[in-house]
C-alpha cells in the first residue's frame, strides 16, 4: 500500500483541497490524454448515485478526465432525460450500456460467472 507523504491530507479537508487546487502534473500537460473514469450502475438512479457523479465532476479536471456511466439495461439510458437526478448531469457524462456477454468477449472474464 502506498501512503501520501503529508499526513494532513488524510485529516484536514481544507489543506487537502488547497493541495489539490495547486497540484500540477509533471512535464508537458498538452500531451495528456483524457482518462475515462467508469461508474457502473444497476437499478434506479437517484440522488445518492448522482452524488458520486457530482463528487467526481467537482474534483476532477474535465480537460484530463471524463465520466463514463454504465447501465445494465437500455431503459435506464432512455429514461435519463426525464430523471431529475441524472438529466442535469447528462452533458458531462458519456452513458453506455453494459452487456456482459458482449463486453467480456475476448477477455479473461469471458464465460466467468
Amino acid at each position: 500500500m502506498r501512503f501520501l507523504p503529508d499526513p494532513l491530507l488524510y485529516t484536514d479537508s481544507r489543506h487537502c483541497l488547497a493541495q489539490a487546487r495547486d497540484w500540477k502534473p509533471p512535464g508537458d500537460t498538452r500531451s495528456l490524454a483524457r482518462i475515462p473514469v467508469h461508474f457502473f450502475w444497476t437499478g434506479p438512479f437517484g440522488a445518492k448515485q448522482a452524488l458520486s457523479i457530482k463528487s467526481f465532476l467537482a474534483t476532477h479536471n474535465p480537460a484530463h478526465s471524463e465520466c463514463w456511466l454504465w447501465f445494465d439495461h437500455a431503459a435506464a439510458i432512455d429514461a435519463a432525460p426525464g430523471n431529475p437526478h441524472l438529466a442535469p448531469l447528462q452533458p458531462q457524462l458519456r452513458q453506455q450500456r453494459f452487456r456482459l456477454d458482449e463486453d467480456a468477449r475476448g477477455t479473461p472474464f469471458e464465460n466467468q460467472p
